[in-house]
Protein backbone atom coordinates (compact mmCIF):
# COMPACT_ATOMS: atom_id res chain seq x y z
CA UNK A 1 0.00 0.00 0.00
CA UNK A 2 0.87 3.37 -0.74
CA UNK A 3 0.23 6.95 0.51
CA UNK A 4 1.35 10.45 -0.42
CA UNK A 5 1.76 13.57 1.60
CA UNK A 6 3.09 15.75 -1.19
CA UNK A 7 5.97 16.98 0.58
CA UNK A 8 2.99 18.51 3.09
CA UNK A 9 4.59 18.22 6.46
CA UNK A 10 0.82 18.92 8.46
CA UNK A 11 -0.30 16.12 5.59
CA UNK A 12 1.90 13.16 6.61
CA UNK A 13 0.52 11.82 9.60
CA UNK A 14 -2.99 11.80 8.03
CA UNK A 15 -1.14 9.50 5.37
CA UNK A 16 0.20 7.30 7.87
CA UNK A 17 -3.13 6.94 9.79
CA UNK A 18 -4.90 5.51 6.54
CA UNK A 19 -1.98 3.35 5.95
CA UNK A 20 -2.27 2.12 10.09
CA UNK A 21 -6.11 1.71 9.18
CA UNK A 22 -5.17 -1.50 6.88
CA UNK A 23 -2.85 -3.23 9.93
CA UNK A 24 0.28 -3.46 7.98
CA UNK A 25 3.33 -5.83 9.36
CA UNK A 26 5.28 -2.47 8.88
CA UNK A 27 5.72 1.20 6.97
CA UNK A 28 9.02 2.44 5.09
CA UNK A 29 8.48 6.38 5.26
CA UNK A 30 9.87 9.23 3.60
CA UNK A 31 9.43 11.95 6.00
CA UNK A 32 9.24 15.80 5.32
CA UNK A 33 11.93 15.92 8.48
CA UNK A 34 11.95 12.71 10.35
CA UNK A 35 12.94 14.68 13.79
CA UNK A 36 9.95 16.73 13.52
CA UNK A 37 7.15 14.90 12.03
CA UNK A 38 3.82 13.80 13.93
CA UNK A 39 3.56 10.49 11.76
CA UNK A 40 5.86 9.71 14.36
CA UNK A 41 4.07 10.42 17.09
CA UNK A 42 1.35 7.23 16.27
CA UNK A 43 2.01 3.83 17.80
CA UNK A 44 3.60 2.28 14.56
CA UNK A 45 4.38 -1.66 13.61
CA UNK A 46 8.19 -2.07 12.50
CA UNK A 47 9.04 0.98 10.50
CA UNK A 48 12.10 1.77 8.04
CA UNK A 49 13.47 5.49 7.56
CA UNK A 50 13.98 5.62 3.32
CA UNK A 51 16.04 8.86 2.82
CA UNK A 52 15.71 9.92 6.08
CA UNK A 53 18.62 9.68 8.60
CA UNK A 54 17.50 7.57 11.73
CA UNK A 55 15.75 9.20 14.68
CA UNK A 56 16.43 7.45 18.05
CA UNK A 57 12.89 6.28 18.25
CA UNK A 58 13.09 4.62 14.86
CA UNK A 59 16.98 3.51 14.86
CA UNK A 60 16.29 1.43 11.42
CA UNK A 61 17.03 3.60 8.20
CA UNK A 62 18.15 3.22 4.49
CA UNK A 63 19.78 6.40 3.63
CA UNK A 64 22.05 7.81 1.30
CA UNK A 65 24.90 10.94 2.51
CA UNK A 66 23.33 13.80 1.73
CA UNK A 67 25.09 16.04 3.36
CA UNK A 68 28.30 14.67 1.22
CA UNK A 69 26.44 15.08 -2.21
CA UNK A 70 26.00 18.27 -2.28
CA UNK A 71 29.62 19.10 -1.06
CA UNK A 72 30.64 16.75 -3.98
CA UNK A 73 28.78 18.31 -6.64
CA UNK A 74 29.46 21.71 -5.66
CA UNK A 75 33.32 20.91 -5.75
CA UNK A 76 32.82 19.70 -8.94
CA UNK A 77 30.96 23.00 -10.24
CA UNK A 78 34.07 24.53 -8.29
CA UNK A 79 36.77 23.25 -10.70
CA UNK A 80 35.21 24.22 -13.30
CA UNK A 81 35.89 27.86 -12.73
CA UNK A 82 32.91 28.88 -11.00
CA UNK A 83 32.61 30.79 -8.01
CA UNK A 84 29.25 32.22 -8.52
CA UNK A 85 27.01 29.58 -7.77
CA UNK A 86 23.37 29.27 -6.56
CA UNK A 87 21.79 26.71 -4.83
CA UNK A 88 17.33 26.22 -6.10
CA UNK A 89 15.33 24.38 -3.64
CA UNK A 90 11.84 22.94 -2.91
CA UNK A 91 10.96 24.49 0.78
CA UNK A 92 13.66 23.26 3.03
CA UNK A 93 10.67 22.53 6.10
CA UNK A 94 9.20 20.44 3.56
CA UNK A 95 12.56 18.24 2.46
CA UNK A 96 15.40 17.76 5.37
CA UNK A 97 16.98 15.50 2.11
CA UNK A 98 17.50 18.91 -0.11
CA UNK A 99 18.64 20.64 3.27
CA UNK A 100 21.49 18.47 3.82
CA UNK A 101 22.50 18.84 0.27
CA UNK A 102 22.37 22.90 0.56
CA UNK A 103 24.33 22.30 3.71
CA UNK A 104 26.78 20.51 1.68
CA UNK A 105 27.12 23.16 -1.10
CA UNK A 106 27.62 25.56 1.83
CA UNK A 107 30.44 23.76 3.29
CA UNK A 108 31.94 23.59 -0.01
CA UNK A 109 31.88 27.12 -0.79
CA UNK A 110 33.17 28.04 2.28
CA UNK A 111 36.39 25.47 2.00
CA UNK A 112 36.67 26.85 -1.11
CA UNK A 113 36.80 30.76 0.59
CA UNK A 114 34.06 31.83 -1.72
CA UNK A 115 30.58 33.25 0.26
CA UNK A 116 27.56 30.90 -0.17
CA UNK A 117 24.30 32.27 -1.52
CA UNK A 118 21.08 31.81 0.32
CA UNK A 119 19.40 28.94 -1.08
CA UNK A 120 16.25 30.34 -3.52
CA UNK A 121 13.68 27.96 -1.91
CA UNK A 122 10.36 27.20 -3.97
CA UNK A 123 7.19 25.06 -3.49
CA UNK A 124 7.92 21.33 -4.39
CA UNK A 125 4.59 20.90 -6.36
CA UNK A 126 3.68 24.31 -8.18
CA UNK A 127 4.64 23.01 -11.58
CA UNK A 128 8.67 24.02 -12.69
CA UNK A 129 7.67 24.61 -15.56
CA UNK A 130 6.00 27.82 -14.58
CA UNK A 131 9.81 28.83 -12.63
CA UNK A 132 10.58 32.26 -13.23
CA UNK A 133 14.46 33.33 -13.21
CA UNK A 134 14.35 36.68 -14.34
CA UNK A 135 14.88 38.55 -11.02
CA UNK A 136 18.10 35.39 -9.94
CA UNK A 137 19.26 36.20 -13.18
CA UNK A 138 19.29 39.92 -12.90
CA UNK A 139 20.26 40.32 -9.87
CA UNK A 140 22.55 37.60 -8.38
CA UNK A 141 24.01 36.60 -11.99
CA UNK A 142 25.32 33.51 -11.41
CA UNK A 143 27.12 31.45 -13.47
CA UNK A 144 26.29 27.80 -12.16
CA UNK A 145 22.87 27.22 -10.83
CA UNK A 146 22.53 23.74 -8.36
CA UNK A 147 19.13 22.10 -8.29
CA UNK A 148 18.20 20.03 -5.35
CA UNK A 149 16.54 17.38 -7.38
CA UNK A 150 16.46 16.45 -11.42
CA UNK A 151 12.48 17.62 -12.21
CA UNK A 152 13.74 20.89 -10.47
CA UNK A 153 16.81 21.24 -12.77
CA UNK A 154 15.01 20.30 -15.49
CA UNK A 155 12.42 23.37 -14.72
CA UNK A 156 15.94 25.60 -14.01
CA UNK A 157 17.10 25.20 -17.41
CA UNK A 158 13.65 25.70 -19.18
CA UNK A 159 13.63 29.08 -17.16
CA UNK A 160 16.77 30.00 -18.20
CA UNK A 161 16.18 29.51 -21.96
CA UNK A 162 12.56 31.84 -21.27
CA UNK A 163 15.18 34.20 -20.69
CA UNK A 164 17.69 33.53 -23.42
CA UNK A 165 20.17 32.38 -21.78
CA UNK A 166 22.37 29.08 -23.36
CA UNK A 167 23.03 25.89 -20.91
CA UNK A 168 25.53 25.55 -20.28
CA UNK A 169 26.75 28.54 -22.68
CA UNK A 170 25.85 31.17 -20.35
CA UNK A 171 24.90 29.12 -17.05
CA UNK A 172 25.54 26.29 -15.98
CA UNK A 173 23.22 23.75 -14.66
CA UNK A 174 23.51 20.88 -12.04
CA UNK A 175 20.83 18.36 -9.87
CA UNK A 176 20.49 15.53 -8.07
CA UNK A 177 18.72 12.00 -8.58
CA UNK A 178 20.15 10.94 -11.91
CA UNK A 179 16.55 10.15 -13.39
CA UNK A 180 16.55 8.74 -17.00
CA UNK A 181 15.60 11.74 -18.55
CA UNK A 182 18.56 13.69 -17.48
CA UNK A 183 20.09 11.36 -19.43
CA UNK A 184 18.26 11.15 -23.01
CA UNK A 185 17.98 15.62 -22.87
CA UNK A 186 20.58 17.06 -24.70
CA UNK A 187 22.81 18.47 -23.21
CA UNK A 188 22.63 15.55 -20.66
CA UNK A 189 22.36 16.84 -17.77
CA UNK A 190 24.90 16.61 -14.54
CA UNK A 191 23.69 14.80 -11.55
CA UNK A 192 24.82 13.17 -8.59
CA UNK A 193 22.34 9.86 -9.69
CA UNK A 194 21.05 8.01 -6.11
CA UNK A 195 20.33 4.33 -5.69
CA UNK A 196 16.54 4.92 -5.37
CA UNK A 197 16.14 1.37 -6.45
CA UNK A 198 18.70 -0.07 -4.59
CA UNK A 199 17.90 1.97 -1.62
CA UNK A 200 13.92 0.25 -1.72
CA UNK A 201 14.87 -3.06 -2.29
CA UNK A 202 17.12 -2.76 1.12
CA UNK A 203 14.13 -0.80 2.85
CA UNK A 204 11.67 -3.88 2.02
CA UNK A 205 14.58 -6.77 2.78
CA UNK A 206 15.24 -5.07 6.50
CA UNK A 207 11.58 -4.07 7.03
CA UNK A 208 10.97 -8.10 6.84
CA UNK A 209 13.87 -9.55 8.44
CA UNK A 210 12.78 -7.06 11.39
CA UNK A 211 8.71 -8.06 11.52
CA UNK A 212 9.38 -11.81 10.70
CA UNK A 213 12.53 -12.68 12.46
CA UNK A 214 13.60 -9.92 15.06
CA UNK A 215 16.45 -8.76 13.80
CA UNK A 216 18.63 -5.75 15.04
CA UNK A 217 17.82 -2.83 13.71
CA UNK A 218 19.87 -0.86 11.23
CA UNK A 219 21.26 1.75 9.61
CA UNK A 220 22.28 1.46 5.88
CA UNK A 221 23.97 3.88 4.29
CA UNK A 222 24.54 3.46 0.03
CA UNK A 223 27.07 5.05 -2.69
CA UNK A 224 26.13 7.82 -4.90
CA UNK A 225 27.57 8.73 -8.28
CA UNK A 226 28.72 11.73 -9.84
CA UNK A 227 26.95 11.89 -13.49
CA UNK A 228 29.40 14.47 -15.10
CA UNK A 229 27.04 14.80 -18.00
CA UNK A 230 27.22 17.85 -20.29
CA UNK A 231 25.52 20.89 -18.30
CA UNK A 232 28.34 22.35 -16.72
CA UNK A 233 31.21 23.81 -18.66
CA UNK A 234 34.95 25.23 -17.29
CA UNK A 235 34.89 28.61 -17.64
CA UNK A 236 37.78 30.86 -19.32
Amino acid sequence: MIAQSNYDPAAEARAVAALLEQRPTGLILTLCNAETSGALSAALPPTILLNNRPVPRFPAAVTVDNHRAGYEITRHVLAHGHRLILFVSGHFASSDRARLRYQGYCAAMEEAGHQPLPAMEIPFLDGYEHLDLSGVVEGRRPTAIIASNDLLAVGVIAALRREGLAVPGDVSVAGFDGIAIGRLMSPSLTTMAMPDGDMGIAAAAMLLDIAEHASACRHLCLDHRLYSGETVRMLD
